[in-house]
């Protein structure tokens, strides 16, 4: 289980435990996206990896948020800090949270996060001007890529700087397989959700680019990033396509992932984090955009060339660049592997300047 642990009162971080020891508690709290999303899940765990045990900070009202950054029975606020984690959170997501931070006097600091629309159940335009009194405070301000960087800069956020999405944390420093032996292409693909600018027709169409490449012979390996985008295959991908799927259903951990991109050629990925756990093992993604997060991490890494909107697509388009991955070859994936390999050493030089494991001791005899 890679999503963090509920724990009771008793048994919960900084308590005593049976035996009289006690269970060191963290310096950071930590405000993340939904645990029942895999890509979420696994910023959690890299956020984990950068900076050591984090306690989540979980959604409430703006009483309750306030009670819970005190230890029961004490003045004292719960953290040293608050670490927004990876995911597009500089949004209503996460204002009330963090501001609520702020007043109380925590430091802030952000982990390779998103600015803007989240997708899905927001607007594809957000208003962020709630952030422009918060952004200032921020002792540490890394955001994902530069259109989140830019939007940061006009809200008067000048210690901004890029650091690159925080699941680069898990890049290996080189393609962990070089050049498949076998063509095969990931995939996953995101239904229609509230806010919407495409319908199932554009899911179809790259249902129809998967049944080409399944013609001329590649594997199909389905990636699943959330339960609910395994009856979204079944509905988009053709029967020929999904009469050579092992298995549909979703990975258990990044590692899993891993296991499943690794050995193919190209990832086919709507879900944002399909495509950067690919980049981590140095498999090119296809990436089928659908809000500014997708383009902010592409521009990032220099993959716009490999960017299809979701709204305007046909099957050709993904197609097409499937195949100029393909005859890209081994360089590419070298390429792609070593750009985030240089984000994850940027992160972790980061993560070395905010409190986490190295004030963990420290923090717990407070």
């Amino acid at each position: 289980m890679i999503s963090p642990r509920r724990t009771g009162r008793s048994a919960g971080p900084g308590a005593t435990q049976p035996g009289g020891f006690r269970v060191p508690r963290p310096p950071l709290g930590y405000l993340g996206g939904n645990r029942l999303n895999l890509g979420d899940a696994c910023l959690y765990e890299a956020a984990v990896r950068l900076l050591g045990p984090l306690e989540p900070f979980r959604p409430a009202g703006p009483f309750r948020i306030a009670s819970r950054l005190r230890l029961p029975g004490a003045g004292r606020v719960r953290w040293r800090g608050v670490v927004l984690g990876g995911g597009t959170l500089l949004n209503d997501y996460s204002l009330a949270r963090c501001r609520t931070a702020m007043r109380l006097g925590l430091p802030l600091h952000s982990l390779g996060t998103g600015a803007g629309s989240g997708g899905h159940n927001m607007p594809g335009v957000v208003d962020l001007s709630g952030w422009r009194p918060i952004l200032p405070h921020f002792a540490n301000l890394g955001v994902r890529g530069p259109l989140s960087l830019r939007m940061v800069e006009e809200l008067g956020a000048s210690q901004a700087e890029i650091v690159g999405d925080a699941a680069l944390a898990f890049a290996h420093e080189r393609p962990v397989v070089p050049r498949p032996a076998v063509k095969r292409f990931g995939v996953n693909l995101v239904r229609p959700f509230k806010f919407a600018d495409y319908d199932e027709e554009r899911l179809i169409e790259a249902g129809r680019a998967c049944e080409e490449l399944v013609r001329r012979g590649w594997e199909p390996v389905a990636v699943p990033m959330v339960d609910e985008d395994v009856g979204t295959l079944e509905r988009s991908l053709p029967a020929s396509v999904l009469r050579r799927l092992n298995r549909v259903e979703t990975p258990a951990s990044p590692a899993e992932v891993f296991r499943r991109v690794q050995d193919c050629t190209v990832m086919i990925s709507m879900r944002l984090h399909g495509a950067v756990l690919a980049s981590c093992v140095g498999t090119p993604p296809v990436i089928v955009s659908y809000g500014d997060k997708c383009r902010d991490f592409a521009e990032s890494m220099d993959l716009a060339p490999f960017v299809t909107p979701i709204h305007t697509l046909r099957a050709a388009d993904v197609l097409d660049r499937v195949l100029e991955i393909d005859a890209a070859g081994e360089t590419l994936r070298a390429t792609i592997a070593g750009r985030a390999y240089a984000y994850r050493r940027r992160l972790e030089a980061y993560a070395a300047r905010l409190p986490g494991r190295r004030d963990l001791a420290a923090s717990d005899e407070r």
